[in-house]
């Protein structure tokens, strides 16, 4: 299984699991075979998966400049729109403002996409950046 369809997966197994264990355990539903079969690991997402094992100063060096710095991509992981979708995002924002970083819209169209640019000036925004729980994916290069 791609790690992208294990993060939509992770959570909806996790909240059974919590509900009614049983449901996993004893569940021979072909599709629930398959979704489960599928997972070879579990990993926790690092800082450094965040950024696709690239260290801060290479994403700042390869990111166009802005007005103070340098705007990278960052992708939000998709946790269904719920409660926890706003936690997430809330904390990013949170983390944008205490260390006063200009977070810009998002950059894709649709609602469910949590893609933002956001200028860093310094090797230590990207490394908060990494650190944040909501936070997927750090992006390199920008369009």
């Amino acid at each position: 299984m791609q790690v992208a369809s294990a993060r939509f997966l992770l959570k909806p197994l996790l909240l059974v699991l919590k509900n009614s264990p049983t449901k996993i355990e004893h569940n021979t539903s072909s599709l629930v075979v398959k979704e489960l079969s599928t997972i070879e690991i579990i990993e926790p997402v690092t800082n450094v998966f965040r950024r696709h094992g690239q260290e801060p100063l290479e994403i700042l060096r390869r990111c166009p400049r802005g007005k103070k710095g340098f705007v990278t991509r960052v992708r939000l992981f998709d946790l269904g729109g719920d409660e926890d979708q706003r936690e997430a995002t809330d904390d990013f924002f949170a983390t944008c403002e205490a260390r006063h970083l200009e977070s810009k819209s998002k950059l894709a169209t649709t609602q469910r996409s949590y893609v933002y640019a956001v200028e860093c000036e310094a090797v230590d925004d990207i490394e908060a950046l990494s650190r944040t729980i909501g936070v997927g994916d750090l992006y390199r290069k920008c369009p």
